[in-house]
């Protein structure tokens, strides 16, 4: 009996341990699943930081991205400024070099007529000697030799030049001595979309004794070492406002400001006034600021006008 008790537990035992045995990958996989509340927490915890860190992300790259483009659009607005500048200067300088041609020529011309003039000095002179020569002792000239002499004399003189001669005693320039120099010079029109380092040019020429302010530079060129006195007003546009520079041998000698901040239509101006001692040959001009970002229309019309003028006060040695 004994033995059959302890055989029956042993079958019990057996199928007790089968039993667990064939339970227990399931509760294992259970427990794994289920996880305490903490660790799902941190995982939780996690995939919001990693969602946060991507957006964030994602908005900085935005960002550079946006100030990249900024940056590449102002260096490629430069570029354009400066390419426009150096076509402009390039014009400026074909233009000198035929101002300077032309001014060779001038001068050529002056220098003859100068000549002619003093052929006709002697000329006279020596006319009005003959003329006085009494009967006796002109007795080797009949009465037709002064007129004969003078018409000699003239074509000797003149020749071919004669019309050239005429024309440049009956040009329409004034009368003036070679120390008078003055200008006054306006803008006929206005001025948009200005930028750094622009030279204004001022195309009307109101007043230009002495033919030295060139309206294609904009540059008033020294004839003559002296004290020069100076004037420019600059007229702005609602909303615009900009430096500008009075400009000797691309240095800057002087500079006023112009803003006009008003909601209404109205105009702002001011006016710079400069005293210069220039050499011969030195050019002044007016510019915006080198590298001031001035802005808006400059404004030239029949009620106000951007103007430049100079005249010499004293020469110098």
């Amino acid at each position: 009996m004994k033995s059959c008790w302890y055989v029956f537990w042993n079958v019990c035992l057996v199928f007790a341990t089968f039993k667990t045995c064939s339970t227990l990958p399931e509760s294992i996989e259970t427990v794994y699943n289920s996880g305490p509340s903490e660790y799902r927490n941190i995982q939780a915890a996690l995939k919001d930081l990693e969602d946060k860190l991507t957006a964030q992300f994602h908005f900085k790259v935005l960002e550079l991205e946006e100030k990249y483009d900024k940056q590449m659009r102002k260096m490629k607005e430069a570029i354009v400024q400066h390419e426009i500048e150096i076509r402009r200067l390039k014009k400026v300088e074909e233009l000198s070099k035929i101002e300077k041609e032309q001014a060779v020529k001038i001068q050529d011309d002056v220098e003859h007529l100068k000549l002619i003039c003093n052929k006709w000095q002697t000329f006279f002179n020596e006319s009005d000697f003959v003329s006085g020569q009494t009967d006796a002792e002109g007795s080797v000239f009949n009465h037709e030799t002064p007129q004969r002499v003078r018409k000699d004399e003239q074509e000797q003189i003149y020749g071919d030049d004669r019309g050239k001669a005429k024309r440049l005693l009956l040009g329409t320039t004034a009368p003036t001595t070679e120390s008078t120099v003055a200008f006054y010079v306006y803008l006929s029109h206005s001025e948009t979309k200005i930028g750094p380092h622009h030279t204004l040019l001022f195309d009307y020429i109101e007043t230009n004794v002495g033919n030295s302010y060139n309206k294609h530079t904009g540059a008033f060129i020294a004839p003559m070492r002296g004290v020069y006195l100076f004037s420019y007003t600059v007229f702005s546009e609602r909303q615009g406002y900009g430096s500008f520079e009075i400009v000797v041998n691309s240095a800057s000698r002087g500079s006023i400001f112009v803003e006009n901040g008003g909601a209404q239509s109205v105009y702002t101006g001011s006016t710079g006034v400069a005293v210069l001692l220039l050499n011969q040959g030195d050019a002044c001009t007016i510019r915006t600021h080198s590298t001031y970002a001035s802005t808006g229309t400059i404004r030239s019309g029949k009620l106000m006008r951007t103007s430049f003028s100079g005249l010499i006060v004293g020469h110098m040695m």
